[in-house]
């Protein structure tokens, strides 16, 4: 399993406001989480899993997605970059409708 971790600096500033705004400590905050062992607050960084970083983007990208993919359907948007357009009859087969480049497509 991978274990990555991102290192975003926290600005103490933050962690004062956080501390300001709620009276509970930062730290002690973390802790109490579901997440505590996968999130490490130390000074002035904080030590995130990759994987729970990425699913902060999650909801953004499938939007992002959705619009191309509308775009495309609708004609809206240029072909010029080679992108094709697949529907997938099971939409459960690839979790939702995508769009690929070149020949690479969900296969049902």
């Amino acid at each position: 399993m991978d274990n990555s971790k991102v290192v975003l600096r926290f600005p103490l500033v933050l962690k004062n406001m956080f501390e300001e705004e709620t009276g509970e400590d930062l730290q002690a905050a973390i802790k109490q989480t579901t997440r505590s062992e996968q999130i490490i607050l130390s000074s002035d960084k904080l030590r995130v899993d990759a994987r729970i970083l990425k699913s902060f983007f999650d909801e953004a990208t499938r939007s992002v997605e959705d619009v191309v993919l509308q775009a495309c359907v609708e004609g809206r948007l240029s072909n010029s970059f080679g992108w094709r357009v697949f529907r997938v009859k099971d939409a459960s087969t690839c979790n939702s409708k995508r769009i690929y480049k070149g020949n690479n497509r969900c296969s049902a």
